[in-house]
């Protein structure tokens, strides 16, 4: 006690002064989950965050369907569905999400098409994505 400053000034209580924390990074990203003769799109993501983790595609900024229907017409879109609006919380980044199940009559040449069941048994999705589970299976129950 003798050599602590903040005891001697009876300050103890309010030292040391914590720093504010620095606000979070939003960033608004748009899921979809790509579904081809009920399967579902999944690619391996290859940026910084989430690298090397199993995903649906996502991309910068938020679509609305007509957006989603221009972007990917050439894959014969059959249906454009909205799953949900969410919100994803990292330790120094907000993700503000809006997701989408879009039925293709093509697939995308550069994903890996699986079943939901071996999604679930077989690959590890992350948080962000994994959310999306439920309302993926309600989807794919009603549209087949």
């Amino acid at each position: 006690h003798k050599t602590c400053l903040a005891y001697k000034h009876n300050e103890q209580e309010i030292l040391p002064v914590k720093q504010p924390k620095k606000p979070k990074d939003e960033q608004h990203k748009t899921i979809i989950v790509f579904v081809h003769e009920n399967r579902l799109s999944i690619k391996k993501r290859e940026d910084s965050l989430l690298n090397q983790l199993y995903g649906f595609y996502m991309t910068d900024g938020t679509l609305n369907q007509t957006d989603i229907h221009d972007k990917f017409m050439s894959y014969d879109i059959e249906i454009i569905q909205h799953l949900k609006h969410y919100t994803h919380t990292f330790t120094h980044i907000k993700w503000h999400i809006e997701a989408y199940l879009v039925m293709t009559n093509m697939p995308l040449e550069n994903g890996t098409y699986v079943s939901i069941e071996d999604l679930e048994s077989q690959y590890s999705l992350p948080r962000a994505f994994n959310k999306l589970l439920p309302q993926i299976k309600k989807a794919l129950s009603s549209l087949t």
